[in-house]
């Protein structure tokens, strides 16, 4: 939180209170220093031997912040009797819920199921790559209107949806010749359906 000193004559110091218990955590309240989100109402600041700072504040906006400089860990419901009940819930009332990590770090949600639900609209999108994968089962996709887009692969090339049998549609240049000029994948997946068709 970035912190603007006002001149001294302009804050009410009085209703500051300060508590220190050694010099690696004090509490603050009421602070009169003005932060991005107005007075800070309270803190509450700790520090390691190693110079690892912990805070946790509540801006006079409403804001809450916790800042660590290391890891933080949440564990609960060792003792709840309902292994099926919720031991951890977050919940927004009005805006969004944001998860995110920096650098080279990674999101897991880890479980022996997940769900993800929703009333409206799920969107997944990447910037590179996405991969669905069902080790021992089956991968079910199911819809009133599924629709596929894109310009090569095998599923495309197996429903004749890729950019090479669009292209030659309705031409003299068969399966069988893209087959022998592509070979591949194509020349898999073109084969088999003229086996299929010829009953070889």
């Amino acid at each position: 939180m970035s912190v603007t000193e006002r001149p001294a004559d302009k804050c009410n110091w009085e209703g500051r209170r300060h508590i220190s218990l050694g010099p690696k955590f004090r509490i603050d309240a009421n602070n009169p220093r003005m932060g991005n989100r107005g007075y800070t109402s309270f803190l509450i600041y700790g520090t390691t031997d190693n110079g690892d700072k912990h805070s946790q504040f509540l801006s006079e906006d409403g804001t809450f912040h916790i800042l660590n400089d290391r890891s933080i860990e949440i564990v609960a419901g060792e003792k709840n009797d309902n292994e099926k009940g919720q031991d951890i819930k977050i919940i927004t009332k009005t805006g969004e819920l944001i998860l995110q990590a920096d650098e080279n770090g990674m999101i897991r949600i880890k479980g022996p199921n997940i769900c993800l639900e929703a009333t409206e609209d799920i969107d997944i999108i990447a910037g590179r790559n996405l991969n669905l994968t069902s080790k021992g089962g089956q991968t079910l996709i199911s819809g009133n209107d599924l629709n596929i887009e894109g310009s090569g692969g095998n599923l495309l090339e197996g429903m004749k949806l890729d950019m090479v049998n669009q292209v030659f549609a309705g031409s003299f240049v068969g399966a069988d010749v893209l087959a022998g000029i592509l070979g591949g994948a194509t020349a898999f997946v073109i084969n088999k359906a003229i086996d299929t068709f010829t009953g070889d």
